[in-house]
């Protein structure tokens, strides 16, 4: 069993590396929002020309694979907002299964071996997936036809982590790996993932578990393969409801005025554009400055805050949502943001009633998000 540090400041950490990772990370995100965002816009023209429509596919499925690099970007610098919730981890296994069969392919297998006394964890569904598709990437690449998943999960304990944990084990049998390689599985780009559609997708898994303070062992006899096992504290609390985690939708048409602040001209340019045309009004800023001046005229009628987190100044737009929902409690607030800030030089957990959306995003998806985010606001006021 060889271990790999997980804590924050660890002797694995890089955070030179991180600092760039974030770095190009928030540069191709907002690049990314735009191409994603304007090619969606011309593909959902009926009359788009057969040629041109075959065209702009192209472009948009490009950006979409920039999109995954942006991601493993992310994980890697370790500075991803995370929606934590007190979550079933073999569900959210269950729930990501499908995805990971499909990225396999025919031919592959993946197995499930779920424990039945798994306590819960309190963590982020979707960043947790996405660790596991990174590792169904890795291993699709590496094994290439018929690649066999064995995914497992127990109660455990570990020396690093105090109390009770969760365990997911990983096996992707056939990949044989030397005690002398394994140090170098969560090195961006190092000899055993060097091929660049491999060499961020381990870093960033590791960049994910970091994230929950969790930690991760590789045991290299595990079923004539090699295992990332996988240790996220337990918490007590009990996992909660379905309707409480279910995403709920806005049956009513789009209405009112939204406070878009963004300094990307191109980027505040599309989404105005957006919003206009999915019927809010819109009232835009460039600043936190520009954005308190606007407040003071709108801020009676404004009922949802749109902003970058990344602002010119001293202002994040998180400070902004807490200002403005100090002063108006039922402000709807989304965060926009592909590489955040933290609050505690690491996490950014989200206050209360903040939505959050990651760039790059497509014109669909900022739409559904402010639509959830209002359709709550309105069921607590109701």
């Amino acid at each position: 069993m060889s271990p790999i540090a997980p804590e924050t400041g660890g002797a694995d950490r890089n955070e030179p590396l991180e600092k760039m990772a974030n770095g190009v990370s928030s540069m191709l995100n907002d690049a990314l929002t735009v191409f994603n965002g304007y090619s969606e816009l011309i593909l959902n023209k009926a009359q788009l020309d057969s040629v041109l429509r075959d065209q702009f596919e192209h472009i948009h499925q490009s950006a979409q694979r920039l999109t995954d690099l942006s991601t493993q970007l992310a994980a890697l610098g370790g500075r991803q907002v995370l929606s934590k919730r007190t979550l079933d981890l073999n569900q959210v296994i269950r729930d990501v299964a499908g995805q990971l069969q499909l990225i396999l392919g025919h031919g592959s297998a993946i197995e499930l071996v779920l424990g039945r006394d798994v306590p819960p964890v309190r963590a982020d569904a979707l960043l947790l997936e996405q660790a596991m598709i990174h590792v169904a990437n890795f291993a699709k690449i590496r094994i290439g036809a018929a690649t066999k998943l064995r995914l497992a999960t127990s109660r455990a304990r570990v020396p690093r982590i105090d109390g009770e944990c969760a365990c997911l084990s990983i096996t992707i049998r056939g990949w044989l790996v030397r005690s002398v390689d394994s140090k170098k599985l969560f090195q961006p780009f190092s000899n055993i993932s060097h091929a660049i559609e491999t060499g961020l997708r381990l870093p960033a898994v590791a960049g994910i578990i970091r994230q929950h303070h969790g930690c991760i062992e590789v045991d290299m006899e595990a079923d004539c393969g090699t295992a990332l096992l996988i240790y996220l504290p337990a918490c007590t609390a009990s996992v909660n409801s379905a309707a409480e985690n279910a995403p709920g939708t806005n049956q009513n048409a789009a209405t009112g005025t939204i406070l878009l602040v963004e300094d990307d001209d191109t980027l505040r340019t599309l989404c105005a554009h957006i919003l206009r045309q999915n019927g809010y009004r819109v009232v835009q800023a460039t600043s936190a400055d520009e954005a308190r001046e606007a407040w003071k005229w709108y801020g009676d009628r404004v009922e949802l805050l749109l902003t970058d987190m990344a602002l010119p100044g001293d202002a994040t737009g998180l400070d902004l949502g807490r200002d403005f929902k100090n002063q108006k409690p039922s402000l709807a607030v989304v965060i926009a943001s592909g590489t955040p800030f933290a609050d505690d030089g690491f996490n950014l957990v989200l206050p209360e009633g903040f939505g959050f959306i990651k760039k790059p995003y497509l014109p669909s998806d900022l739409i559904k998000t402010i639509e959830l985010r209002i359709s709550r606001k309105n069921e607590v006021n109701d």
